[in-house]
């Protein structure tokens, strides 16, 4: 079993738990993680537009939203990574790796070449997926096949 900061188990199931088990989509209007999306100090204003361009996205496990994030273009060919979240709970099991996954995925789809991250907000994180500091923010270069 798998316990958040409660004592309830939120999943049991005998297989440890991959972001392979995840489900990843654009949510609903009425489940819209809105508490989850702002628990990182993103910018509400900034984040309706994102929702408004329905480029958020849900990871969920057996039916609950453990992990979020939003991008929005620049540019046609650069995409900014507004937020990207994962519940405390379930954290250190490489959902918020997933998540970055599906969101560079997710911009290259819509013609993104390269994605911005502003701010320095864990660039060591990021680092390690190729992102470079730019001046105050951070980028990747996305290289299509």
């Amino acid at each position: 079993m798998i316990f958040a900061t409660g004592s309830k188990p939120l999943f049991e199931s005998p297989i440890m738990i991959r972001p392979r088990h995840l489900e990843t989509f654009r949510p609903w209007d009425y489940e819209m993680p809105w508490d989850l999306l702002l628990s990182v100090d993103a910018d509400r204003a900034i984040l309706e537009q994102v929702v408004a361009l329905e480029l958020v996205r849900v990871a969920k496990l057996e039916g609950r939203i453990v992990g979020a994030y939003g991008i929005r273009p620049q540019t046609p060919t650069c995409y900014e990574l507004v937020t990207l979240v994962v519940e405390e709970g379930w954290r250190g099991r490489a959902f918020g790796r997933w998540l970055l996954g599906h969101a560079l995925g997710l911009a290259e789809s819509r013609g993104g070449r390269e994605v911005l991250v502003r701010g320095q907000h864990h660039a060591a994180f990021l680092q390690r997926f190729g992102f470079e500091p730019s001046g105050s923010d951070l980028r990747l270069e996305l290289t299509p096949e």
